[in-house]
C-alpha cells in the first residue's frame, strides 16, 4: 500500500477495527453504507477526517471485543479459527486487567514517553 493509501470497509466490527490498529493503521469513521457504519484505516493520519467516538476506541482497546480473527497461514476453517479467537479472547480476558486509564493509551499509541505507561 502506499503511504498515504487508505483502507475502507462497510464493517464497525470491533475485531476488524483491532486488527487494523494492531497492524498499525490510524482509524477512523468511514462512510456509512446502507445505514451501516463503515470505517477507513490508513498509515496517514491525516486521510482520517472523522476520529472514532470514545465509546469505538473503549471497545477496541479495554475489552476483548477487538481481538482480531487470525489465520497467519489462511489454513484454517471456519470453526478453526473461531475456536482460537474464543481462546485468545478467554487469555486476555483472564490474564490483562488494568485500569482503563493506563491500558487505552498503552494499546492506541506505540511510542509513549510516560513511563508508568510503557
Amino acid at each position: 500500500m502506499k503511504d498515504d493509501g487508505m483502507i475502507l470497509t462497510y464493517t464497525s466490527a470491533a475485531p476488524v477495527r483491532g486488527a487494523l490498529v494492531e497492524a498499525g493503521f490510524h482509524v477512523g469513521k468511514g462512510p456509512s453504507f446502507r445505514g451501516k457504519k463503515g470505517t477507513i484505516a490508513s498509515s496517514a493520519v491525516e486521510n482520517i477526517d472523522k476520529q472514532l467516538s470514545s465509546l469505538d476506541e473503549r471497545m477496541i482497546a479495554l475489552t476483548d471485543t477487538g481481538v482480531p480473527f487470525r489465520d497467519p497461514k489462511l489454513k484454517g476453517n471456519g470453526n478453526e479459527i473461531n475456536k482460537k479467537h474464543e481462546k485468545e479472547r478467554e487469555y486476555i480476558r483472564n490474564r490483562y486487567k488494568f485500569a482503563s486509564t493506563v491500558r487505552a493509551p498503552v494499546y492506541l499509541c506505540r511510542d509513549l514517553e510516560d513511563s508508568r505507561l510503557k
